[in-house]
């Protein structure tokens, strides 16, 4: 199965030890679809696990502080 879209999670954490449920299920989808053929890029300020596509941002520095807070502003 080959899919054409290129697909990007942005989320806070990565991997199957982590605490939150979201977490969680957007690495099943990122790993399962990584499995499926897809171009699937996971980028996250936590990562729990080694994975494929996976990219970490570092913790410190501008962009890696906006989009943790807007993470922040959207879960509330």
């Amino acid at each position: 199965m080959s899919l054409a879209m290129r697909i990007v999670h942005l989320a806070t954490d990565y991997g199957l030890s982590s605490l939150g449920g979201a977490a969680i299920a957007s690495t099943r989808l990122h790993n399962a679809l990584v499995a499926a053929g897809g171009d699937s890029h996971y980028i996250c300020i936590r990562q729990f696990e080694d994975g494929p596509n996976v990219h970490e941002l570092p913790p410190k520095g501008t962009f890696s502080r906006w989009f943790h807070h807007q993470l922040t502003r959207l879960s509330r």
